[in-house]
């Protein structure tokens, strides 16, 4: 079978979905279907993380590699005029905003996600959230079985997503959807397309950590509206000083966040935590980082999939996060695998202090955490992937033999 993931997003950076993006396509790769994603720019060559040798990149926007980080991001190439006009939208409608904004980005994708179709010729399209979903029908129609994914959070989404998006997601054969809440919001908002849940795989990590290390994690892209990592600081900040022992990692993507990353800076020089809390960047191997912590803090607005929360649980930490963060309020059992405590800095530091003091309630967590991730395996995941493609395959070729 011939499969192409759609991405609307560059294979270089070390977000989640990237990762999930990456991990699906080796999985059909390793099964032996002939797989090709359909993404931003980048050297069309390589990505953040591994993927098969054989699986083929084509670019969204242009025909040869756009090797500049922002020049690759589709939305770079909108024109002055209509981003002066998306401007005008935002200051009286966030839908209009958005809509328009897709709108512009559609027209730039079509000619190439077009050049996509004629060369691969898939038999199925799997679409990495709506956007990408309402690319793939305006280029295509319904002549190829589509598939939405869903990796964000969905009841906000649907809040800012304009018309053309919803009717495209009407056009899926299928929507697949993380969490049992997501699967709710897709029932209301586009009743009688069939949905399944299909969490994020978790791999099941054998280097555990003893919960000794006195290191606090933050890990996620640096971004201040959604992963707010500026509140694991303060919150850390309020703490450190009857924790002497213990320091705060802050590891994700600051590519575009650079001027949020140096007010974070600031703070910390601010407070005199520089020795305590200290910005690392990305690394290739996050699980050696988990092995070597204690402690996951996730301050999150919202998650489609709290990727770093169940990465670190499986590798035994247990996570103290926002009780109203969908997304993470599903994967975290408050009192058994992490605390989920009220919104703002001082439940956040509270919720720290009882995991910092209490050497015994940490480790159980922790243990609790890494039992709990086993749901999330490999085989039981990719299983369902392949039945749903299977399925959907089957079922067109069935109608379009009839």
């Amino acid at each position: 079978m011939k499969i192409l993931i759609v991405y609307a997003g560059i294979l270089q950076k070390s977000g989640g979905m990237q990762h999930a993006c990456c991990e699906m396509a080796n999985a059909f790769a390793a099964r032996g279907d002939e797989v090709a994603i359909a993404c931003g720019g980048g050297d069309l060559k390589t990505s953040f993380f591994p993927l098969h040798p054989d699986i083929k990149i084509y670019s969204l926007i242009s025909e040869s590699p756009v090797l500049d980080p922002d020049k690759a991001v589709i939305g770079r190439h909108i024109s002055p005029l209509n981003k002066l006009i998306r401007e005008s939208f935002r200051a009286f409608s966030k839908k209009k905003f958005h809509e328009w904004n897709e709108k512009c980005k559609c027209r730039i994708v079509k000619p190439y996600l077009n050049s996509a179709f004629s060369d691969f010729k898939p038999d199925v399209i799997i679409a990495y959230n709506s956007d990408a979903v309402y690319y793939a029908v305006a280029a295509m129609g319904e002549k190829i079985p589509l598939i939405g994914t869903n990796h964000v959070e969905l009841k906000r989404a649907f809040a800012e997503m304009g018309k053309p998006e919803k009717k495209a997601l009407s056009c899926c054969k299928a929507i697949q959807v993380l969490l049992p809440s997501q699967k709710k919001i897709i029932n209301e908002f586009c009743p009688g397309t069939a949905c399944e849940i299909i969490p994020n795989i978790v791999p099941e990590n054998q280097r555990v950590s003893n919960g000794n290390h006195k290191k606090l994690l933050f890990v996620g892209r640096l971004t201040k509206a959604a992963k707010r990592p500026h509140l694991a600081i303060q919150a850390f900040e309020k703490v450190a000083l009857k924790f002497p022992e213990w320091k705060l990692e802050i590891w994700g993507d600051s590519r575009g966040s650079e001027r949020y990353l140096e007010e974070m800076k600031n703070d910390i020089v601010a407070h005199h935590m520089e020795n305590r809390v200290i910005y690392k960047g990305t690394t290739t191997d996050i699980q050696s980082v988990y092995e070597k912590s204690a402690i996951l803090v996730c301050p999150s607005e919202h998650e489609g999939w709290g990727l770093a929360v169940t990465e670190a649980m499986s590798a035994g930490l247990p996570i103290v996060a926002y009780k109203s963060c969908a997304g993470v309020n599903e994967l975290v059992e408050d009192g058994y695998s992490g605390l989920l405590v009220d919104d703002g800095v001082e439940p956040l530091a509270a919720g720290l202090v009882e995991l910092m003091a209490n050497d015994t309630l940490r480790k159980t967590m922790g243990a609790n955490a890494h039992q709990a991730m086993k749901k999330f395996s490999k085989d039981k995941v990719w299983e369902q992937w392949f039945r749903m493609v299977d399925r959907v395959a089957g079922e067109i070729r069935t109608y379009n033999n009839s």
